[in-house]
């Protein structure tokens, strides 16, 4: 409606505006949600007589029926927020009122706004009237049918312009500015401008080929585009002629739709892409002087012949090259740009190239030889390259390089030398069916060069509080920043630590990046060691344990700013990640961005850090200086919004001993009737343990003391024993044993509990609190964890058999209780196996390997019983009889879990046991594993116990199937992987018997045969299928370098992008 309203006007010569500014209704609309988030009551609409959907169609009813009042009461009924509708609705009628008042002083209006602006009190019509204007219904009883077809028949003439691609290539004339219109499902190079007064538009496409490099000519190009029109021309193709533009062959062609509207092309093929200029618009429009005047003005620019030294505007390298290349900005690879420069020999065919794309991993240094391997496996493409002849790691003047000779599947030779400098990788590739010698000049006359940038700006950017000198300048949409903006004031949810602030200065031609990251730091934050702050904030930087610092320099930029520049760099690596951190004030400052160990500077990033300044518009945050004070103040605030993020930030604040008295009295200070008492108590009562008490211990008083008052309340008590957990003294667990024995909270959530896990982080600690911690076993909801204390405390030695002896009986009682709850299980086992032998299963892959791992994780109770029975079993035939049920139990990780703690403690285990467990594939390797844990692999079956039945066990075990219809032994082959070398074995493998072979992978084993052990890292079913065309020893292999590559940090995401693409992801993390 609004199109056709548009339209329409134009064509009547009328001028068109709008009523409202769609940045202006976007930052309403912000607002309003925000308005409605802090809004205490919002009207959930209650279903009675009346449904949601019987509301909606009473409203559409009435929209028909030009009924305003009926559509105004229904929608105030299922309104949801007041505040809302104030300002996304009566806000915005005010505004249009305003706007159509203001036009009609000059000028006359046909205006159309939505519907629901126009009734009720402060709709746009009573605000009109309340201007002074009079305003009457006028009902359309008839529509003229022939005036509106005589209307859609008009155009408006409009002028033409000139527009040229980036890279020159063509130029065209069209009414209006072509817009980039690239989606990430179609990943085309598209521009498009719509003529929306005259319902049409302009559409040009390139399609990267590469036909020169691969091997065909113009011609073959050209007749794969004719067999390909007819399933992508829409509608009918009235008609196809052949057309030259300046010695590119193409074709011309107008077709109908099927609604019947014509649609006319110009496709174009060069040696290195097609090019397809389009026209639509609705019926015969495009028979108008507007579609001449569209394709008379396309011209394509024409290859120069003779040798011509090449180097991009801005610098970076030079090349020799055979005319001027064709350049072009490649974004529809993948997430990243690539400058692709081709060019062509037509006297002797030999085809150029040089591609060049800028990554900037922060945060992942890999080796050389890594990233090398990776341009190579991109650029090498299975669909064109047959194998390669030659690969030399070489030097290139003090870069890495590698230089390879491939041959093509159509016998043509590909000579490609692959370069990296800093961020910036090349390949640089000739094709020929000659001699080297005719490509050589071309492959020894690349060089890099010094990038070249204009006169620096000064920048200043005011969200980000900086100013700088920059030869680059982001353009931004000041509009949408505001926006931005004003969603980040207007979020109605409270955070302690605000949103980092980015902003990416890259230079499009170069690819040189710095990125500026700003954390503003929270209200109660403060610096406690300066010199731990530095440490820490560098050290960040340094988590990946491959990353060495290189250099690193402080300064003082003034008296209340300082910070350091340094270097990271990888050993391996010639890359190297430079970085400048600044504290001013409350904000840190970050800056990174990405050169070479060679030292060669950049003039637009050492101008960029060397001018960087914080604007101090802010009055200044002594971060040096403890907030609490400050905290407390806002904690009883009685402004509800300071005193929501006081208690929103407890966790997040720093307390120290200096603290103790100020978190006593806020905690006697709380009273029941404020809001979030119970929250707010327990939060600050858990800070208490994380103070370490050391010159004059009262926390320790202080919570027994609290623990007696709050008696009554369990979150208390919970916070209270939490808290001296945390504390970690002998005096803190020997107060909550004497506490918890007194009076034990008990809840209704067993989660309240969990803060009985913090006992096992100090075993010395915790032994102290037995044999009478067991008192609390016979509260069930704390048997559960005290057992699994005990268990431990038992199996690392901290307590003894007699410690504990007393409660023997109890223990053995629990067990046997447990033990037929297992028998049980086993029961339920057995039935289904019979069921499944009996063909009865209507669950053909049911998955008893879950259903047991199920039943294993249940039986922590049981397990934790039997550790401490372990020392009484040779004593006590009672204790015996329950391991023996136990290693025959129906369900294989029971019988697993439990032969081997015997094993573990010396009891003698029948071999069979071990061989009824190896003889289940989907449970071998867990055999092993165990057993290789408690050093005794001796007990492994030695039927089982050799290189590839140890691969074969454990590339089963690595998937939860039930049982693997058949695995078939295919090969080996030598690896090595993170400095370790040895063999991976292939697999292949089915699922079930009708399944396709898929390939399986297991390893790193020893390359001598005779030892047995194995690497699990390269262990993978991959769910690849073994295809019928290729021989299946390559497909195993091809896996493998996937594999072996994507284990790498910086391959992790390179097989992820199945487009022809040289590379793998940007990461701009600071």
């Amino acid at each position: 409606m609004d199109l056709y309203i548009f339209q329409t006007g134009r064509k009547l010569g009328k001028r068109a505006t709008g009523v409202e500014n769609y940045y202006e209704s976007e930052k309403i609309l912000v607002e309003a949600y925000a308005d409605m988030a802090k809004e205490k009551k919002t009207n959930i609409y209650t279903e009675g007589d009346e449904s949601m959907y019987d509301i909606e169609t009473k409203i559409q009813d009435a929209y028909r029926k030009n009924d305003l009042d009926l559509m105004d009461s229904l929608d105030k009924k299922v309104e949801r927020s007041a505040a809302f509708r104030e300002k996304f609705l009566y806000k915005r009628n005010e505004i249009q009122a305003y706007s159509i008042d203001t036009i009609l002083k000059n000028s006359s209006l046909f205006v159309g706004v939505g519907v629901a602006h126009l009734p009720g009190d402060r709709g746009v019509i009573e605000l009109l009237r309340q201007k002074g204007y009079t305003l009457r219904p006028i009902k359309m009883s008839d529509r003229d049918a022939k005036q509106k077809e005589s209307i859609d028949k008009l155009s408006v003439p409009l002028p033409f312009y000139p527009q040229q691609a980036e890279d020159s290539f063509y130029s065209v004339s069209v009414p209006g500015k072509l817009y980039d219109l690239n989606e990430a499902y179609q990943r085309l190079d598209r521009q498009q401008f719509s003529d929306m007064t005259n319902g049409c538009y302009y559409l040009i496409t390139r399609v990267k080929t590469h036909a020169a490099f691969i091997g065909k000519s113009e011609k073959e190009i050209l007749k794969e585009v004719d067999s390909m029109l007819y399933e992508n021309i829409p509608g009918k193709i009235i008609s196809k002629q052949v057309i030259n533009n300046n010695g590119y062959q193409g074709y011309d062609i107008v077709n109908r739709t099927r609604i019947g509207d014509l649609q006319r092309y110009n496709i174009f093929v060069s040696p290195f892409e097609i090019l397809i200029f389009k026209m639509a618009g609705k019926e015969n429009y495009i028979q108008g002087k507007e579609a001449t005047k569209f394709f008379s003005s396309i011209k394509l620019k024409k290859l120069n012949t003779g040798n011509y030294t090449f180097s991009p505007q801005q610098g970076g390298f030079a090349i020799q090259m055979p005319h001027q290349p064709v350049a072009y900005l490649n974004t529809n690879i993948d997430n990243d740009e690539r400058w692709e420069y081709e060019a062509i020999d037509k006297s002797t065919g030999n085809a150029y190239l040089v591609f060049k794309k800028s990554l900037l991993n922060f945060r992942i240094l890999e080796a050389d030889t890594f990233d090398l391997h990776m341009s190579e496996e991109s650029f090498r493409s299975a669909d064109f390259f047959d194998k390669q002849l030659d690969r030399k790691v070489v030097s290139f003047k003090g870069y890495p390089s590698i230089y390879t000779t491939e041959k093509l599947k159509d016998q043509s030779t590909v000579f490609a030398r692959y370069f990296i400098s800093g961020p910036d990788y090349y390949v640089v590739a000739a094709r020929t069916k000659n001699d080297k010698k005719t490509v050589e000049p071309f492959l020894n006359s690349f060089k890099f060069e010094k990038y070249q940038y204009n006169d620096t700006k000064n920048y200043v950017d005011t969200f980000m509080n900086f100013s700088v000198q920059s030869a680059v300048i982001p353009v931004i949409d000041e509009d949408l920043r505001a926006l931005v903006e004003k969603t980040e004031e207007s979020s109605p949810y409270i955070t302690y630590w605000s949103k980092t602030r980015n902003g990416f200065f890259k230079n499009k031609i170069t690819g040189e990046a710095v990125n500026v990251n700003v954390q503003t730091y929270p209200k109660y934050f403060h610096i406690r060691d300066t010199a731990k702050f530095w440490k820490e904030e560098i050290d960040s930087y340094l988590e990946n344990k491959d990353l060495i610092l290189s250099h690193i320099d402080s300064f003082q930029m003034n008296s209340t700013a300082k910070g350091y520049r340094f270097s990271v760099r990888d050993t391996a690596s010639s890359k190297q990640v430079n970085r400048m951190i600044l504290l001013k004030d409350n904000a840190l400052y970050s800056m990174v961005s990405m050169g070479d160990t060679t030292n060669n500077k950049s003039i637009f990033i050492d101008s960029f850090y060397n001018s960087f300044l914080p604007l101090n518009n802010k009055p200044a945050t002594l971060l040096l200086k403890s907030k609490t004070n400050i905290f407390f103040d806002d904690l009883f605030s009685t402004d509800s919004v300071t005193n929501s993020r006081a208690v929103q930030a407890i966790p997040s604040v720093y307390f120290d001993e200096t603290d103790i008295p100020l978190l006593i009295a806020s905690i006697s200070r709380l009273k029941k009737s404020d809001k979030k008492y119970l929250d707010i108590k327990s939060s600050l009562i858990a800070q208490l343990g994380f103070i370490k008490d050391t010159s004059k211990p009262v926390i320790i008083d202080y919570l027994k003391k609290l623990y007696e008052q709050t008696a009554d309340t369990s979150i208390f008590q919970n916070s209270i024993l939490a808290a001296l957990i945390n504390q970690q003294t002998r005096s803190s667990f020997s107060l909550l044993k004497e506490l918890i024995l007194q009076d034990p909270p008990v809840v209704e959530n067993n989660y309240d509990y969990v803060f009985l896990d913090g006992l096992s982080d100090s075993l010395q600690l915790a032994r102290n609190l037995f044999p009478e911690f067991l008192e609390l076993t016979v509260l069930e909801d704390y048997k559960p964890k005290i057992l699994q204390l005990l268990a431990k405390l038992a199996d690392s030695g901290y307590i003894k058999p007699k410690d504990y002896e007393s409660y023997f009986y109890k223990i053995y009682f629990d067990a046997k209780v447990e033990l037929k709850k297992q028998l049980s299980k086993d029961g339920k086992l057995m039935e289904a196996e019979f069921k499944k032998e009996d063909g009865n299963s209507v669950m053909e892959n049911y998955n008893t390997y879950d259903y047991n791992n199920y039943n294993y994780n249940k039986n922590d109770n049981l397990y934790n019983n039997a550790v401490l029975l372990m020392p009484f079993y040779d004593n006590n035939p009672a204790v015996k009889k329950i391991f023996d049920k136990l290693v025959v139990s129906k369900d294989p990780k029971v019988q697993l879990k439990f032969a081997t703690l015997l094993l573990k403690n010396n009891k003698q285990v029948k071999d069979s046991i071990f061989k009824q467990l190896a003889d289940k594939s989907e449970i071998r390797a867990d055999l092993y594993t165990a057993l290789q844990k408690i050093k005794r692999l001796d007990k492994f079956p030695a039927t089982y116990n050799n290189q590839l039945e140890v691969a074969r066990a454990f590339l089963i075990g690595c998937k939860n199937y039930t049982k693997i219809d058949s695995t078939v032994f295919m090969g080996k082959t030598a690896a090595s992987y993170n400095l370790k070398s040895g063999v991976v074995y292939f697999f292949k493998y089915k699922v079930k018997k009708e399944d396709d072979w898929k390939i399986g992978i297991s390893g790193l084993l020893p390359e001598d045969e005779k030892v047995i052990s194995i690497e699990k890292t390269l262990v993978f079913m991959t769910d690849k299928k073994l295809k019928d065309d290729e021989p299946e020893i390559n497909q195993f292999h091809q896996q493998l370098k996937q594999l072996l590559i994507s284990m790498h940090k910086g391959g992790k995401y390179f097989y992820e992008n199945t487009n022809y693409g040289m590379g793998y992801p940007d990461y701009y993390d600071n």
